[in-house]
């Protein structure tokens, strides 16, 4: 539906892309979407030893001003999650394939293979999908990322122009062990 949802199914791909190479388990994983702002579902589904999300939405009104977007990406260490990255950034301000965060940067570059839409606001009524999207296990950052406890969480607020009023519009999370 939006770059939040983009983000999510990135880094969802980029941390878990191949199941045959590692033991995952995923629990807790919750989304939710504002039905002032838009409705849908989210898939995630297992073929042969690779993940694919999925995402259809319907985007119920206009989306301008400003739209937040909240990343928080984990990992457990001694019992406590520590942060490893944390993004927040107005995607009517700055188009994220433009970002001058190189993992925003390249999460967007991956989103725009799968999805049916821009990245950069304003987001117009109607359909969006993301199209099974998986990742490719051959990118050196994948096979950076070390075994442990993750927890991804992310949400997105959207700020009409000329507002001070804050409204969600979705959010989701979710833990995952990888052995």
């Amino acid at each position: 539906m939006n770059y939040c949802t983009c983000v999510f199914i990135i880094v969802f791909g980029i941390i878990f892309p191949n199941v045959s190479a590692k033991s995952v388990k995923f629990y807790n994983m919750s989304y939710e979407f504002n039905p002032e702002y838009s409705i849908g579902s989210l898939q995630v589904s297992i073929d042969d030893t690779n993940y694919g999300v999925g995402l259809s939405s319907e985007v119920l009104k206009r989306i301008d001003g400003k739209f937040w977007v909240t990343g928080v990406l984990s990992r457990k260490v001694k019992n406590e999650y520590i942060s490893m990255a944390n993004v927040h950034m107005d995607t009517c301000e700055t188009d994220p394939t433009e970002s001058d965060n190189p993992i925003v940067k390249f999460v967007s570059m991956e989103a725009k293979k799968f999805v049916s839409f821009g990245l950069k606001c304003p987001y117009e009524p109607g359909h969006y999908a993301v199209n099974n999207f998986n990742f490719e296990d051959k990118r050196a950052m994948v096979k950076l990322i070390p075994s442990g406890s993750y927890r991804m969480s992310m949400s997105s607020e959207h700020q009409p122009a000329g507002s001070a009023v804050m409204h969600k519009v979705m959010s989701f999370s979710f833990n995952v062990d990888v052995e």
